[in-house]
């Protein structure tokens, strides 16, 4: 528990069980309803309290952790998984500080992750071209406070570019990734990270190849999976269903020198 109470208008994890959590703004005074009931908010909260329902079904409030905020968020677009959203982060180098560039704003949970953890003195440029998805991704930034963190543009990338360049890194979540490809040699930095996220291989196969041929080196693809488990004393065992595929990562280093990249490619035949 926290040394003070919790924050009007801070998120918090209103949770009954696995079937029965929710992401709520907290306000004093305020009133939370599910179908487990209805239950007022006290004008002073702590992170794990517990509160009792209208029904008498007790209520634990959390704090929010970016895996819950990417699956609870209130969005219009398929949702980035934490399996993959924690491996993105990795794999773009994200630190406090540094400038990374974002298309496909989405919900904008994404982008939150991303402005959380460049801290104050980082920047975040992340473009959506569907107007809809904007006004939501602005709603969800705003929600979670890190709206002077983040240049969001309602920008077509792929014909207009970012519009900023020196970036550290990119992640590019839209259905044609490799029109993005010009753009990112564009905002990165020389030995910058490109990274992006696709359902299917051929979406990975074409975007590959252009990042080949734009002189990014260093390409690799990945695939995670996850599955959870049932913790029940004496038959602890998996999960009865999972979430197979969702998508496949594809990471590239911007190198600006095609003989590198060719003699690259050279040796990757020969494996």
């Amino acid at each position: 528990m926290s040394d003070g109470p919790i924050a009007a208008g801070e998120n918090i994890l209103v949770y009954a069980d696995e079937r029965a959590t929710y992401l709520h703004v907290y306000r004093p005074g305020g009133r939370f309803e599910c179908h487990h009931g209805a239950v007022d908010m006290p004008e002073a909260l702590y992170w794990g309290d517990v509160l009792e329902t209208m029904k008498g079904v007790p209520l634990a409030i959390l704090r929010p952790s970016h895996a819950e905020v990417l699956t609870l968020l209130k969005r219009r677009t398929t949702v980035v998984y934490p399996k993959e959203a924690g491996r993105i982060l990795l794999e773009m180098g994200v630190r406090s500080g540094g400038r990374y560039g974002e298309v496909g704003s989405g919900s904008g949970a994404m982008t939150s992750i991303l402005a959380w953890m460049t801290g104050p003195e980082g920047r975040i440029y992340s473009r959506e071209r569907v107007e809809n998805h904007f006004d939501q991704a602005c709603k969800n930034i705003e929600r979670f406070g890190v709206s002077d963190r983040v240049d969001l543009e309602l920008r077509d990338v792929a014909r207009q570019g970012w519009g900023v360049d020196g970036l550290d890194a990119v992640f590019v979540d839209v259905p044609e990734p490799w029109s993005i490809v010009p753009a990112a040699l564009d905002a990165l930095d020389s030995g910058g990270i490109w990274v992006s996220l696709s359902p299917t291989v051929d979406q990975i196969v074409r975007t590959e190849r252009a990042l080949f041929q734009a002189g990014f080196a260093r390409r690799t693809m990945l695939e995670l999976f996850e599955r959870k488990w049932k913790l029940f004393p004496g038959r602890t065992r998996p999960g009865d269903r999972m979430i197979g595929h969702t998508a496949f990562l594809l990471t590239a280093r911007r190198v600006g020198d095609m003989g590198f990249v060719r003699r690259e490619q050279t040796r990757r035949k020969r494996r």
